[in-house]
């Protein structure tokens, strides 16, 4: 290095010391006694949200807990791994997702902490204001364009985009949040995959997949109305892509084989894509029909395609072309209800739909090297992007949205300012939040995905053993400093050049393939 030796000892000593600090912070385990749990600020299907406060450093954070028997018992595993590891991705660079802090887990919980969005959810403020002017819509609808593009290029789709989900900041800007339905289509976020561990456990040990009372029916319905009520399940989706050959791991077979769509019936009722509804497949750009859904809500005061009944909403968006009517009060702008109209359209016309991807129709080719086609079509969705083609581009480029200054959003003023007395004010928040889970839909009750945990006789022993072994992998570690910054002089990760997806039990594929395993 051109160094004398006296400056080789004096760095092998500096990174000693890091080294040493490094190791000494991997010991000190962050546990839910770490906290000052104050208040219950949300609930959801399978846990609560918390305003808790850090005991070593004062900080303010929310606590998502959720119950590791719920999420065994509904078949949850695939969906509580990508939370985790999409906010992990987020963590260290995203702008407009909410920062993950750690995730932790104990024997009968897991636990994400994240940043206090004090200024509560963008659902809370059309309830306030009933509708939007079309400017101060249009700076939240850029800035949620934002969010959705951040969770996009981290490989996501997000698959429940709602105003509920859009959190704001102490100064009034948003950020996106519950990923519990994400998805990436890696393995190890697949619904299918657990669900196909399940079914080949229960074949071992002799249980009868019809007559079984806790398993959903696999029938699919004939008529059509009944199959919008119908739910699709990802193993619908393994069985159309076949099965491994007996030489190949399903693991890797999975990883090479999974198909960039997503087949599951799963977001918010009046939200959701028709191309979700139909169960024919979809992509990103269902993300990009929610918004435009929004959009409607925001200036309009009410979902487009709302009714007395799920079912009959379900109706409207799949007939969105005879039900989606713009009223002609209040007056908006003709680009406006141009862009509503390039966001609630079908997959293949729509703002932010996903680049095409060319199949190749050589027989030989596609037969003999199958892993480099799938190569060719991702480098090929790559430098569509770079190119501006598609995605976000394709709706920040429309003309509704000009003289928005993308690049400098955060910095500038945002329309509404939460009045906050302090840190831990919650007045955004409803002050009377259950501290239990919602409870379940009436009739789902008795719905065990897992038939082997609801046994009378093993079934307490097996649950007991499968909270200690199926989220191995969880833990998530991240920095902060005083006021909130990053500090990256405290960080020993910065200067020993380590991966911040280092903390805690692996996240590497091959910890992920022991966890997933077991």
């Amino acid at each position: 290095m051109g160094i004398s030796e006296a400056e080789k000892t004096a760095k092998k000593q500096e990174w000693l010391a890091n080294e040493t600090e490094y190791m000494r912070l991997m010991r000190d385990r962050v546990s839910v006694n770490s906290f000052l749990l104050l208040k219950t600020i949300g609930h959801g299907a399978f846990g609560v949200v918390k305003l808790v406060q850090e005991k070593e450093t004062g900080l303010y954070f929310a606590m998502k807990v959720m119950r590791k028997a719920d999420m065994l018992k509904k078949g949850q595993e695939g969906h509580v791994r990508a939370e985790r590891d999409l906010m992990t991705a987020a963590s260290e660079s995203a702008h407009w997702i909410v920062k993950l802090i750690y995730s932790f887990q104990d024997a009968d919980h897991l636990y994400l902490v994240m940043e206090y969005m004090s200024g509560g959810d963008l659902l809370n403020l059309l309830i306030e204001k009933d509708i939007f002017e079309e400017d101060f819509a249009k700076f939240y609808v850029a800035e949620m364009v934002l969010c959705i593009e951040e969770a996009h290029k981290l490989g996501y789709i997000h698959r429940d985009i709602k105003p509920d989900n859009f959190l704001f900041n102490k100064e009034g800007h948003i950020k996106l949040s519950d990923f519990g339905l994400a998805t990436d289509f890696h393995w190890a976020h697949d619904t299918a995959y657990y669900e196909s561990q399940r079914r080949a456990l229960l074949r071992k040990t002799g249980v009868d997949l019809e007559n079984t009372d806790t398993l959903r029916s696999r029938k699919k319905p004939g008529n059509t109305k009944a199959a919008l009520a119908w739910n699709l399940d990802d193993d619908d989706y393994t069985q159309s892509i076949g099965r491994p050959p007996p030489n190949q791991s399903i693991l890797t077979w999975r990883d090479r084989n999974r198909k960039k769509m997503a087949f599951s019936v799963v977001g918010t009722n009046n939200y959701m894509a028709p191309e979700v509804l139909r169960g024919t497949g979809y992509d990103r750009g269902c993300d990009w029909w929610s918004l435009g859904v929004i959009i409607f809500e925001m200036l309009y005061g009410y979902p487009p395609f709302i009714s007395k009944s799920r079912h009959t909403t379900r109706l409207k968006i799949i007939n969105w072309r005879q039900t989606l009517r713009f009223p002609a009060k209040p007056k908006v702008s003709r680009e406006v209800q141009d862009l509503i109209e390039k966001l609630i359209c079908e997959k293949e016309f729509r703002l932010g739909r996903s680049p095409p991807i060319q199949q190749n129709t050589n027989k030989r080719w596609s037969t003999v090297s199958p892993h480099l086609i799938q190569q060719q079509q991702q480098l090929l969705g790559q430098t569509m992007n770079s190119q501006g083609l598609g995605d976000a581009s394709e709706v920040k480029s429309h003309p509704w949205f000009q003289g928005i200054d993308w690049d400098n959003l955060r910095s500038q003023p945002p329309p509404f300012q939460p009045a906050l007395k302090d840190p831990a004010d919650t007045r955004y928040f409803d002050e009377m939040v259950d501290d239990n889970p919602m409870p379940a839909p009436e009739g789902e009750e008795r719905v065990i995905r897992d038939p082997l945990l609801g046994n009378k006789n093993e079934g307490r022993r097996l649950l007991d053993m499968r909270k200690k072994l199926a989220f191995a992998g969880y833990t998530f570690r991240g920095f902060h400093a005083p006021g909130g910054k990053k500090n990256k002089d405290s960080d020993p990760r910065q200067r020993l050049k380590i991966h911040p997806n280092a903390w805690g039990m692996g996240v590497t594929d091959s910890v992920r393939l022991r966890s997933m395993s077991l």
